[in-house]
């Protein structure tokens, strides 16, 4: 039974969601924000946060990738390692030096991938997400297809 207790958990969540969905309603039609500062500064807000999101997730896809294959070797060593002789202390110095380069690079790739968004501006996202109401024919994230 404690082996479950997550599986009973995450089950009730989903009946809760879906015994809300049913209730309230879906909310995958458009809201209609005209006259709604709140609506209309919530809808912008969540534009950015789904770029910020997708950014966040590349960079760290291709930290993993790009610096994992170095990671493991080290961590394999200071497992290998006895106590606190020379060489686990030798193993531990080389893993921290390691993933400090790695937060670096991190640090300086996340700001590069930054400034390219920013630079792209709002005529790139104006393809992807429908910043003001005008209707055309292309299906858009917001759910509207026209």
């Amino acid at each position: 039974m404690e082996r479950n207790v997550g599986r009973i958990w995450l089950g009730l969540l989903i009946l809760a969601l879906g015994v809300a969905i049913v209730c309230f309603g879906d909310s995958l039609n458009p809201i209609d924000t005209k006259d709604e500062p709140f609506l209309i500064v919530l809808t912008q807000l969540g534009i950015l946060y789904s770029v910020a999101l997708v950014v966040e997730r590349s960079l760290e896809v291709l930290i993993k990738v790009w610096r994992q294959s170095g990671k493991t070797p080290l961590e394999d060593a200071v497992r290998s390692a006895d106590g606190e002789d020379a060489e686990a202390k030798k193993a531990k110095k080389a893993l921290e030096e390691y993933r400090t380069g790695t937060q670096k690079r991190a640090l300086l790739f996340g700001l590069t991938m930054g400034v390219l968004v920013s630079l792209s501006g709002v005529r790139f996202l104006g393809s992807i997400f429908a910043f003001d109401g005008a209707g055309s024919d292309n299906p858009r994230i917001d759910g509207a297809h026209r």
